[in-house]
């Protein structure tokens, strides 16, 4: 069975773990390259653990197949602004986990503390080529915006942000 929760302040090993495990497996999804993060130091990992687990400006969520962290993602708000729109960012899941809802529960607790925040939409950003992660983010609620860039670790390589409106029409 798999855990999904917050992380805990002490868990930076895990973070950093996951992360590279990210980082190696789909390089090009992510603004940071595995070099740069294996060179990060370890007070780097245990104050984004530490942020992650405070909840004030960010929350960290991992899921857990038994000791192994096999997920993570991240919410960021931002100090001063009003939290309208949350960035979701860092979103994995271990290929040997994916298509069990992983993903899924890892993003609603983040989206319920954005919620929780006073954010009225998430937003994270996909690599445009990447046709079964927009299918995914797509089929739990995300749209596409007009919003599109190049990939700073991966030239030539395009990604598009996506919204998810938090408030319930109706």
């Amino acid at each position: 069975m798999i855990e999904v929760r917050q992380i805990r302040g002490a868990e930076w090993e895990r973070l950093r773990s996951i992360r590279l495990e990210a980082l190696a497996d789909t390089p090009s999804a992510f603004s940071t390259t595995l070099a740069d993060a294996e060179a990060f130091p370890d007070s780097l990992w245990q104050e984004r653990a530490t942020a992650g687990a405070a909840g004030r400006d960010q929350i960290t969520v991992i899921a857990m197949s038994g000791e192994r962290t096999v997920g993570m993602t991240v919410a960021l708000g931002r100090p001063g602004s009003d939290f309208a729109v949350l960035p979701i960012v860092s979103v994995f899941v271990a290929p040997s986990e994916r298509r069990q809802g992983v993903a899924v529960r890892l993003l609603e607790i983040a989206e319920e503390w954005a919620r929780n925040h006073g954010a009225s939409r998430t937003s994270l950003w996909v690599e445009e080529e990447n046709v079964p992660a927009r299918c995914f983010y797509e089929s739990i609620g995300y749209v596409a915006t007009l919003d599109r860039q190049q990939m700073a670790a991966s030239p030539g390589t395009w990604e598009v942000r996506l919204e998810k409106d938090l408030i319930p029409s109706g």
